[in-house]
């Protein structure tokens, strides 16, 4: 299941408040037209209805491509370490386990 909520969000350049729809999971075999909202990080871009000015949003999401058994939890930086022993903790029988890192955006 899919699943988004609105949040509001302040211009960085404006400061004015808008609304943005944030993804808190991804389901492409339910919604397959956001696994290229998702490649091209559309997703993630929020453009400020007072002054045009686009900027990234960072946050946690859930993308589960069930077709291709292919599910991603994507977390900041900051995060890796804390969500990794959520998922693992001090278990040693993890079969795979690949952790790619994203830049903290400023």
């Amino acid at each position: 299941m899919s699943r988004h909520h609105i949040e509001k969000v302040t211009c960085p350049s404006c400061h004015h408040e808008g609304d943005f729809e944030l993804w808190d999971s991804i389901n492409t075999a339910l919604d397959p037209e956001m696994k290229e909202k998702v490649l091209n990080q559309s997703i993630f871009l929020y453009t400020c209805p007072s002054c045009g000015e686009t900027f990234c949003l960072n946050y946690l999401i859930l993308y589960h491509q069930m077709e291709d058994l292919i599910m991603i939890y994507l977390v900041s930086e900051s995060e890796v370490a804390k969500t990794y022993d959520l998922f693992y903790g001090e278990h040693d029988n993890v079969v795979r386990t690949e952790v790619f890192y994203l830049p903290e955006r400023q």
